[in-house]
């Protein structure tokens, strides 16, 4: 695997299976933190979730492409536990396109807690031998099953910490 990243100070070679299952059981409930109103303010347009922050993204384009990623790799993994070196694909981030919000955050977290519990019973149902199976990205790179977990967890983890920081600069929430 890599360095740990630039940007969040994630360190994706210290995480096991095991590991997986917890951190992605963790992000309904830290998301929610982040991107939670209080009990008597409505959701609508002007939430302060739904607000760009300087990198032009809002904390909700965050938990949605946190979502995306998970149920990306989600399906990865399964190709790869059924199929010998199959071609997979986890989507790219484009930081100047962040992705159209059109739910609320209600809706965006019930999505990512459907998506991060898949990906942990999937990983717990996985089997030794499985995790030395590997698939083959679009430029020709071996990705193994523990990697694409890995990768699972690093974007929710990346994008947790992005949600955190617009919410810090549009509401100065800590």
């Amino acid at each position: 695997m890599s360095a740990p990243c630039p940007v969040c100070s994630f360190d994706s070679n210290t995480v096991s299976p095991a590991d997986a299952a917890v951190a992605l059981r963790s992000y309904l409930r830290r998301y929610k933190s982040v991107l939670a109103r209080p009990k008597d303010q409505e959701l609508d347009a002007d939430d302060p979730a739904l607000r760009p922050g300087d990198d032009g993204w809002s904390a909700a384009a965050h938990a949605l492409w946190a979502t995306i990623g998970i149920n990306a790799v989600n399906e990865a993994l399964h190709q790869v536990f059924i199929h010998d070196h199959p071609d997979i694909s986890v989507p790219s981030i484009d930081p100047a396109a962040p992705p159209p919000v059109d739910e609320d955050t209600v809706a965006i977290l019930d999505r990512l807690s459907l998506a991060a519990e898949g990906l942990a019973v999937a990983t717990e149902n996985a089997t030794a031998s499985q995790w030395k199976r590997v698939g083959e990205t679009s430029h020709g790179d071996e990705v193994s099953a523990l990697d694409l977990v890995r990768i699972a967890v690093h974007q929710g983890i990346h994008h947790l910490r992005a949600a955190e920081r617009v919410m810090r600069e549009v509401v100065g929430k800590p």
